[in-house]
């Protein structure tokens, strides 16, 4: 079979330049290239850009897009906006995506330019049905992505992602059967996202706000991604002045210096810290290449922070908590989020509901507190991997409105006289401490579903030395069932669950104790490698 598709792929490519592709595979390569169609689950398709039904191409794109306008149709729904970030072939993938489109007579909002998920996510919700963003968020440069959202701006359901995924196996990648793009632009089918779109969205992101100022000079890096216009346009609607990270300031698919782009990790931010301390301000702000997700770091003397999705959460969550009282408010975290923002919540009458990982789930109840008529009861939501979102605007996380928010704190800082590491240890002393990790070990999909099978078979009394109190297979849960185990010992809690979008095995740990930490990862190791 596979050897049936190679053949069909060599003989069915547009050009001689994927043929040669193809043919310079070794036996290696053209089995993982050939394994089977791409995943396309709730996240949509990521992957190594290249050639071959395993891969992210023009191909991949167009058959995917062509299961999405027929399920759109099927289900009476006509409108699709599609947007994309800064990697090789991302606009060539979302013109790509938009032909297959069109060519159903599903009515398509193109962007032409690069543009943040969360603005993605906003056009979804207020001007179609459904919503494209061509992203492998902060993924290595060789990777390129397919996420899909519904009308109401959240990534789609698994149910929904299985009928796109079951109507995908019927369709001929190499049917193109497309028109021109001026043709469906003359037909009104097409149309391009405006200047009034974006500012529509600033206003909505902002609006959480209340007026509140930011009073200060931020050095920003967008990791040569889509937050490089609109970032410091909104800092500077707060009053923050932004100072771009000049070798990051524009979009580069080769992420120079911070490959991968990921603001999480200390060495994408190198370039920024590097500026940071060379200039007269004392807060850095670090993008992802699809602006989704935030990285934060800040100089006091000689010295600088890097802060933790967890810790910038805590910040963000006791700021908003204390500004915004007079009503029951929801603050939502994932599992393997840290739960010392429930004492937060509780200490100002807030109600915490805990989902699993993935801001789809964050989104979905979102999605419920809008049935019931209370989405204005939504205040906060964020997952330890540095994605945030405040208010209901979209239903995903916004790396933007994150940035704007982390300005406004700096500024009621420095008005305070004290820095936002300062902030933290005041949090730390009025609610006590956790000590959260994360550690991960690489391995194939294969290994993943091995290792968390080995995991729920054995009973495991002890983690190092400290006994098991309890063990949740989360797999099990009734309302929103996730790959993931949770193990209760004395000095907090550990889990265990397989990355959704990379090859890896997570490891998560919540313990009073800092040294302990390092003894978990140790222990686990021992048993994964």
């Amino acid at each position: 079979m596979a050897n049936i598709e190679v053949t069909k792929w060599i003989n069915n490519v547009e050009s001689e330049e994927m043929r040669r592709e193809i043919l310079s595979y070794s036996s290696s390569e053209l089995a993982d290239a050939f394994d089977g169609d791409l995943k396309f689950g709730t996240a949509g398709m990521r992957g190594v850009m290249g050639m071959g039904s395993n891969r992210i191409n023009v191909y991949t794109v167009r058959k995917v897009s062509k299961a999405l306008g027929t399920y759109m149709l099927k289900n009476g729904k006509r409108r699709a906006v599609i947007c994309f970030d800064s990697r090789k072939n991302s606009k060539v993938f979302a013109q790509e995506a938009a032909r297959a489109m069109l060519s159903l007579g599903v009515k398509v909002i193109l962007s032409d330019e690069v543009s943040p998920v969360p603005f993605l996510a906003y056009l979804a919700k207020n001007y179609a049905d459904a919503g494209v963003m061509i992203t492998a968020s902060h993924n290595p440069k060789e990777y390129n992505g397919y996420k899909v959202y519904d009308e109401n701006g959240c990534q789609i359901d698994e149910a929904q992602a299985a009928e796109i995924f079951s109507i995908a196996k019927t369709i001929d990648p190499f049917c193109k059967c497309f028109d021109s793009m001026e043709s469906y632009l003359s037909k009104g089918l097409l149309s391009y996202v405006d200047h009034h779109m974006y500012e529509q969205y600033i206003k909505a992101a902002i609006s959480v706000f209340d007026g509140k100022k930011a009073d200060i000079t931020a050095i920003y890096t967008p990791l040569c991604g889509a937050g490089y216009k609109i970032v410091p346009v909104v800092l500077k609607s707060l009053g923050c002045q932004a100072d771009i990270v000049l070798s990051q300031s524009q979009p580069d698919s080769d992420f120079p210096g911070c490959n991968p782009p990921n603001p999480e990790k200390l060495s994408a931010l190198s370039d920024g810290i590097l500026f940071l301390k060379e200039s007269d301000s004392t807060v850095l702000l670090a993008n992802d290449p699809d602006a989704d997700r935030l990285g934060v770091a800040e100089k006091d003397g000689d010295e600088v922070y890097k802060f933790s999705g967890n810790e910038i959460g805590l910040i963000m969550a006791e700021y908003l908590l204390r500004n915004y009282v007079g009503k029951e408010y929801v603050v939502i975290r994932s599992l393997v989020s840290t739960d010392l923002v429930d004492a937060i919540a509780d200490r100002y009458g807030a109600r915490t509901i805990v989902t699993p990982t993935g801001f789809k789930y964050i989104g979905e109840i979102i999605g419920r507190l809008k049935e019931a008529g209370e989405e204005d009861r939504f205040l906060f939501g964020f997952e330890e991997s540095c994605g945030y979102l405040v208010g209901p605007h979209i239903r995903d996380k916004d790396g933007v409105q994150a940035a704007a928010l982390i300005a406004v704190i700096a500024a009621e800082c420095k008005a305070e006289g004290i820095t936002l590491k300062r902030r933290l240890q005041n949090i730390y002393d009025a609610y006590g401490r956790r000590y959260n990790m994360q550690f991960s070990f690489a391995m194939s999909n294969a290994k993943k579903s091995e290792v968390m099978s080995l995991f729920r078979k054995s009973s495991l009394n002890q983690i190092e030395d400290s006994e098991v109190i309890s063990r949740t297979d989360h797999s099990t849960d009734a309302d929103m069932p996730t790959d993931m185990i949770e193990y209760v010992i004395k000095e907090g809690r550990v889990i265990i669950r397989p990355s959704g979008t990379e090859p890896l095995i997570k490891i998560y740990t919540s313990l009073s104790n800092c040294e302990f930490g390092e003894k978990v990862k140790s222990f686990f190791s021992k048993i994964i490698l």
